[in-house]
């Protein structure tokens, strides 16, 4: 009696591990280095697109019941958003397995492009992966200067113009106009005398124009420095005297004073 129990419960164990052994079925990899990936099992035929992406070393998916969890892949820049079987966006993991091709979709990431003047972070834009970089609205204020004597002329790249699979950082280029001081006219010795107490301050680029005044164009701030700085360089009467100064920038700035 005891003998036919055993052989019972042996036999049910037996059938139980049967039952269980089937359930799985094993769906085997064929190559991990492919974009197109097929899985083949003696129930199962079903393809893989990586549709761009590559996937891990993989060496066998379980199936059991017709579920499935299908592995991830991977691609630079993009985010997995489900596999296309067909008719929809689907999970990867799959409730009824059917021997069709399961394409990947993505979506594509968005990523900043950091613009700074020297070392000052100034703005940033904000682009898709693979796409061409958009500069974002910056003016001379943005940077601290005035629009009157310096102008953006440029921006310089690290990494190109095409977006990569990261945050990218460029430089702001600027230029200043070209600014010029002159003072008035009262006679050429009188011109003469300012020029030489001029360049006795150190500014040796001025000189006398065609008109017989002395005019000292240069960069827009050297240009303002003399300006602002005239009055205490030429005095109010006798040699080298001056009453009246002006400054004209490139950029259409104008302005003049008199004493």
């Amino acid at each position: 009696m005891k003998n036919i129990k055993e052989k019972i419960l042996i036999s049910v164990f037996l059938i139980i591990g049967l039952l269980v052994s089937i359930s799985y079925t094993y769906a085997f990899f064929n190559s991990s280095s492919y974009f197109n990936n097929s899985f083949n099992s003696k129930n199962y035929s079903f393809t893989l697109n990586g549709n761009g992406g590559t996937y891990s070393n993989i060496n066998n998916l379980n199936i059991t019941g017709n579920r499935v969890s299908l592995p991830v892949p991977i691609r630079d820049g993009y985010v997995f958003t489900g596999y296309y079987d067909g008719i929809n966006i689907v999970s990867n993991d799959i409730t009824n397995i059917q021997n069709i091709e399961y394409v990947a979709n993505w979506s594509t990431n968005t990523y900043k492009s950091n613009f700074y003047y020297g070392s000052n972070y100034i703005k940033s834009s904000y682009n898709l992966y693979n796409t061409m970089v958009t500069v974002p609205s910056i003016s001379t204020e943005d940077l601290g200067l005035s629009s009157w004597f310096t102008y953006i002329n440029g921006y310089v790249d690290t990494e190109g113009w095409i977006q990569k699979d990261h945050d990218m950082t460029f430089y702001i280029s600027t230029l200043n106009y070209n600014c010029t001081p002159s003072f008035g006219y009262a006679g050429i010795s009188n011109a003469r005398a300012q020029l030489s107490k001029l360049q006795a301050a150190g500014y040796n680029f001025c000189y006398i124009n065609s008109g017989n005044y002395v005019e000292c164009p240069n960069d827009a701030y050297v240009a303002l420095e003399i300006y602002n700085n005239a009055w205490n360089i030429l005095p109010r009467s006798g040699s080298g005297f001056s009453t009246y100064k002006q400054i004209s920038c490139d950029s259409g700035y104008a302005t003049y004073q008199t004493r």
